[in-house]
């Protein structure tokens, strides 16, 4: 958590602002804890970052999401069981933005 408030105060010092609209946003997809890293990275890049999801409620949330310029996709540990059922999903997400 430290590292994402570092990296937050660094991109407000250099005169970006990470939540700003017309930013690219970032969603992660992850059953590890992989939150944090995440966040860091996306504002680093000056992305918004609009959080994490786990692989068992990430339908849902790509059938509610708006717009999200990058859908981040950990898949260690997730069963193929889990990722056959979830691809398309994701491949239907993409093609209707």
């Amino acid at each position: 958590m430290m590292q994402a408030l570092t990296a937050l105060e660094a991109s407000a010092t250099a005169g970006a602002d990470p939540l700003r609209r017309s930013d690219p946003s970032i969603l992660l997809i992850a059953d590890a804890d992989g939150g944090a890293d995440g966040r860091a990275a996306a504002i680093a890049t000056g992305a918004r970052w609009l959080g994490e999801v786990a692989w068992a409620d990430a339908r849902a949330r790509l059938e509610q999401q708006g717009l999200v310029s990058v859908v981040l996709a950990e898949t260690q540990g997730v069963s193929d069981d889990l990722l056959e059922q979830m691809l398309p999903a994701l491949l239907a997400f993409a093609e209707s933005g």
